[in-house]
């Protein structure tokens, strides 16, 4: 996982929740890279938004709040390790890929399972 804002700055809530500092900008838009299903959705932002994305066991959740503000990352954050920067954390099994991936509360839902070759790319502004 890449953030442009340094994991480090995210605050902490209990190991499994991080929140993002800048919790007045809102999810806006999404691009999902998945052999056959390229797409481009947009967060409504005045509603949660929520994707849900399978990598291996781990389940990785980042969401808004009801009013389309505020960035929450769930996950299972010990399985994680920092990368090259601190902007990057790797997962401790490289050898995993995406399985699946589910986004609610965007211009329109979805939900794909996925063996390789996906990317997500989440704009927060």
């Amino acid at each position: 996982m890449t953030s442009k804002v340094p994991w480090p700055d995210y605050s902490d809530s209990g190991g499994k929740i991080k929140t993002h500092p800048h919790n007045g900008k809102a999810m806006t838009t999404l691009e999902i890279t998945m052999p056959g299903h390229n797409q481009k959705l947009t967060c409504s932002t005045n509603q949660k938004c929520t994707v849900v994305v399978s990598y291996g066991a781990t389940d990785i959740t980042f969401s808004t709040g009801n009013n389309g503000k505020g960035l929450q990352v769930n996950t299972d954050f010990s399985q994680f390790q920092r990368g090259a920067n601190d902007g990057e954390l790797l997962h401790k099994d490289p050898n995993r890929k995406i399985s699946r991936l589910r986004v609610t509360g965007a211009s329109q839902p979805f939900d794909n399972t996925a063996s390789g070759g996906t990317t997500i790319v989440i704009h927060y502004q």
